[in-house]
Protein backbone atom coordinates (compact mmCIF):
# COMPACT_ATOMS: atom_id res chain seq x y z
CA UNK A 1 0.00 0.00 0.00
CA UNK A 2 1.22 3.48 -0.88
CA UNK A 3 0.06 6.51 1.06
CA UNK A 4 -0.47 9.82 -0.73
CA UNK A 5 -1.24 12.58 1.71
CA UNK A 6 -3.94 11.03 3.87
CA UNK A 7 -5.09 8.61 1.19
CA UNK A 8 -3.91 5.03 0.82
CA UNK A 9 -3.50 3.56 -2.66
CA UNK A 10 -3.60 -0.19 -3.12
CA UNK A 11 -0.74 -1.46 -5.27
CA UNK A 12 -1.95 -3.64 -8.14
CA UNK A 13 0.49 -6.47 -8.97
CA UNK A 14 0.69 -5.36 -12.63
CA UNK A 15 1.09 -1.65 -11.87
CA UNK A 16 4.31 0.06 -10.86
CA UNK A 17 4.31 3.47 -9.25
CA UNK A 18 6.71 5.43 -7.14
CA UNK A 19 6.36 8.54 -5.03
CA UNK A 20 8.15 11.62 -6.27
CA UNK A 21 8.37 15.12 -4.85
CA UNK A 22 5.87 16.22 -7.46
CA UNK A 23 3.36 13.39 -7.20
CA UNK A 24 3.12 9.85 -8.49
CA UNK A 25 5.06 8.40 -11.43
CA UNK A 26 3.31 5.65 -13.39
CA UNK A 27 5.62 3.45 -15.44
CA UNK A 28 4.23 2.57 -18.84
CA UNK A 29 1.73 4.24 -21.14
CA UNK A 30 -0.19 1.13 -22.11
CA UNK A 31 -3.88 0.73 -21.36
CA UNK A 32 -3.23 -0.14 -17.70
CA UNK A 33 -0.73 2.66 -17.06
CA UNK A 34 -2.88 5.30 -18.76
CA UNK A 35 -5.97 4.12 -16.88
CA UNK A 36 -4.14 4.21 -13.54
CA UNK A 37 -2.81 7.68 -14.31
CA UNK A 38 -6.25 8.93 -15.34
CA UNK A 39 -7.95 7.57 -12.21
CA UNK A 40 -5.24 9.00 -9.94
CA UNK A 41 -5.50 12.40 -11.65
CA UNK A 42 -9.29 12.29 -11.27
CA UNK A 43 -8.71 11.82 -7.52
CA UNK A 44 -6.64 15.01 -7.49
CA UNK A 45 -3.16 13.46 -7.56
CA UNK A 46 -0.31 14.90 -9.62
CA UNK A 47 0.72 12.13 -12.01
CA UNK A 48 3.64 11.71 -14.40
CA UNK A 49 3.51 8.86 -16.92
CA UNK A 50 6.90 7.49 -17.94
CA UNK A 51 7.03 5.57 -21.23
CA UNK A 52 10.14 4.28 -22.99
CA UNK A 53 8.54 4.15 -26.45
CA UNK A 54 7.96 7.18 -28.67
CA UNK A 55 4.17 6.65 -28.69
CA UNK A 56 1.77 5.65 -25.91
CA UNK A 57 -0.37 2.55 -26.17
CA UNK A 58 1.82 -0.35 -25.10
CA UNK A 59 1.11 -3.45 -27.16
CA UNK A 60 -1.95 -1.72 -28.64
CA UNK A 61 0.25 0.90 -30.29
CA UNK A 62 1.52 0.54 -33.81
CA UNK A 63 4.60 1.34 -35.83
CA UNK A 64 5.06 2.82 -39.27
CA UNK A 65 6.62 0.40 -41.76
CA UNK A 66 6.58 2.96 -44.57
CA UNK A 67 4.97 6.38 -44.98
CA UNK A 68 1.26 6.18 -44.11
CA UNK A 69 1.36 2.39 -43.54
CA UNK A 70 1.08 1.26 -39.92
CA UNK A 71 1.00 -2.15 -38.26
CA UNK A 72 -0.05 -3.02 -34.71
CA UNK A 73 2.59 -4.38 -32.35
CA UNK A 74 0.20 -7.09 -31.24
CA UNK A 75 -3.18 -8.28 -32.48
CA UNK A 76 -6.11 -6.71 -30.61
CA UNK A 77 -9.81 -7.02 -31.13
CA UNK A 78 -12.80 -5.53 -29.35
CA UNK A 79 -16.34 -6.77 -29.83
CA UNK A 80 -19.25 -4.32 -29.88
CA UNK A 81 -20.40 -5.92 -26.64
CA UNK A 82 -17.14 -4.84 -24.91
CA UNK A 83 -18.85 -1.60 -23.92
CA UNK A 84 -16.83 -1.00 -20.74
CA UNK A 85 -13.47 -1.33 -22.52
CA UNK A 86 -14.66 0.80 -25.44
CA UNK A 87 -15.86 3.49 -23.04
CA UNK A 88 -12.56 3.44 -21.18
CA UNK A 89 -10.55 3.79 -24.40
CA UNK A 90 -12.77 6.71 -25.48
CA UNK A 91 -12.20 8.32 -22.09
CA UNK A 92 -8.42 7.86 -22.42
CA UNK A 93 -8.50 9.48 -25.87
Amino acid sequence: MVTVGRRALTRHPLLSWTMTNSGIAVLGAGALGLTAALRLAQRGERVTVIEREALPGGLAAGFEIEPAMWLEKFYHHLFRSDTHAIGLFRELG
